[in-house]
């Protein structure tokens, strides 16, 4: 019986697969798309940010190299990455030294800390925004 670290290591390697795919799509419709479905319809409606606001944004500015500014517009994104290269590498060299070096193994923790981070962020940008008046495009 294979272990759950196999299946979530075979489901990784769709990852960047799907990630192109996604990409591609968005380059494709994006100068089709109405400008309504550009924003945050949350935002817009209700004037506070919703768990996922900033998360395009993060994660383009994370493979551009911009770190921190990255984890200013959602911090969950680079966590997400740094987990999941962890896991996808530890797992990937278990299988090339045939079980000799241990993978990293899967544990709630993960999802606990991520689901933190995920309350965090947007607790702390709506207190930012509705508080003080700063809004995520105000400081980069």
């Amino acid at each position: 019986m294979e272990t759950l670290e196999g299946q979530l290591f075979r489901a990784g390697l769709f990852v960047p697969v799907g990630g192109l795919a996604l990409w591609g799509l968005y380059r494709l419709l994006r100068p089709v798309t109405p400008p309504l479905f550009r924003v945050c319809l949350w935002n817009a409606f209700f004037h506070v940010y919703c768990p996922g606001c900033g998360g395009t944004r993060a994660l383009g500015l994370f493979f551009q190299g911009h770190f921190l500014a990255s984890l200013w517009y959602h911090p969950l994104v680079g966590y997400c990455i740094v987990i999941y290269l962890l896991f996808m590498g530890s797992q990937g060299l278990s299988l090339l030294t045939g079980g000799r070096m241990k993978g990293m193994k899967y544990r709630n923790g993960y999802l606990y800390g991520a689901v933190a981070i995920l309350v965090l962020n947007l607790v702390c940008k709506n207190v930012l925004r509705l508080v003080w008046g700063i809004a995520l495009e105000d400081v980069l």
